[in-house]
């Protein structure tokens, strides 16, 4: 395994004299095994109550399910009775359903309920934990901002763990205008009464509502993740940069020298990683790669950073004074959507 150190020129704000630490590794990660084929996959996320993942896809046809079960054997089944959900934009691609799953009973939430982007504007579902009850108009994110001719969609939901956003639903916006990325920017809170509170609106320089992509919560530890602590962590994808928001909805953007952020994760300790790999041109022969968790067990805890295009698997380490990041190049993968850690092998 070749090593080389990347000492790169950019800083976070507020703490100019801080640089970004990059160690480039190439080799760990260059034979990831193949689980399943699937069509379109857009989300990912572990289901504790039946120990399997649960895939997401946006299908407007109705021709497939649009949701996917991978058992702990690898086989690949329908889940829930969900179909036609999704949306197409205007230059006719495929938008993009994402997802977040229940892990814990508590705060009202129920182990193994599914939240979900529907599709339509603003618009959250649920289905249950048994697949057996679909809603797609469980929750209303109120009043988003939201120009003309514009939609505005889910990027990400996660349900806190941490307590510091009260065990909340956290979800994160974009929207798609016909291909015209860079616009979104809503974080929001959502209790399991469904109702609705705007954490953040974000936008850039020039006033355009922040294109929003992954999102997770972190422990308010600030020695393991230093300013990230108790902090809501989402991408800017098309910005290149981290955004840290707290909960009052001051955010702080961090440039680690990432291309195309499209989604985050903590590594978890004895569980293997689950990526999606959408191939844009065909797919029909989008697949699930599988990281064995060998391959993490000096990460556990660290934050893995999904790049999209490049696409890398971009562990982030807070060593007490700087982010030090470490790149795991994925070979063979052509754009890597969401990822999720499972203690499950789904071997085929």
């Amino acid at each position: 395994m070749t090593l080389s150190l990347i000492l790169t020129n950019t800083y976070f704000v507020g703490t100019p004299d801080h640089a970004t630490v990059t160690i480039q590794d190439n080799d760990d990660l260059s034979a990831p095994g193949t689980v399943a084929t699937i069509n379109g996959p857009n989300g990912i996320a572990y289901h504790p109550a039946n120990s399997s993942l649960i895939i997401s896809r946006s299908d407007t046809s109705g021709a497939e399910k649009n949701f996917k079960r991978i058992a702990t054997t690898g086989a690949l089944s329908d889940w829930s009775t969900a179909s036609g959900l999704g949306y197409t934009n205007p230059n006719g691609k495929q938008g993009e359903i994402k997802v977040g799953i229940v892990q814990t009973t508590a705060n009202g939430w129920t182990q193994g309920d599914l939240y979900f982007g529907t599709g339509q504007p603003d618009k959250i579902g649920k289905i249950t934990a048994d697949g057996s009850s679909v809603n797609t108009d469980w929750a209303t994110l109120t009043n988003a901002t939201q120009l003309a001719g514009d939609t505005n969609f889910p990027g990400g939901l996660y349900i806190d763990q941490t307590g510091v956003f009260g065990g909340d639903l956290v979800v994160v916006t974009h929207r798609d205008t016909g291909g015209t990325l860079g616009t979104g920017g809503g974080v929001w809170r959502v209790s399991a009464s469904t109702n609705a509170t705007r954490v953040a609106q974000l936008n850039d320089a020039a006033g355009n509502g922040i294109y929003l992509e992954g999102v997770l919560t972190l422990p308010n530890d600030s020695c393991k993740y230093g300013p990230w602590a108790g902090k809501i962590l989402s991408c800017a994808e098309t910005l290149n940069l981290l955004l840290a928001i707290d909960v009052n909805g001051n955010s702080t953007s961090f440039d680690l020298g990432l291309a195309l952020p499209e989604a985050l994760a903590v590594v978890v300790s004895d569980r293997n990683l689950f990526c999606l790999n959408f191939i844009n041109l065909d797919r029909p022969h989008s697949t699930m790669l599988k990281v064995p968790k060998t391959l993490l067990t000096n990460f556990v805890g660290d934050i893995i950073v999904v790049e999209e295009q490049r696409p890398d698997l971009v562990v982030v380490h807070w060593d007490g004074v700087r982010f030090v990041t470490r790149h795991l190049s994925v070979s063979g993968a052509s754009s890597l959507e969401p990822v999720a850690f499972a203690p499950i092998e789904a071997t085929p």
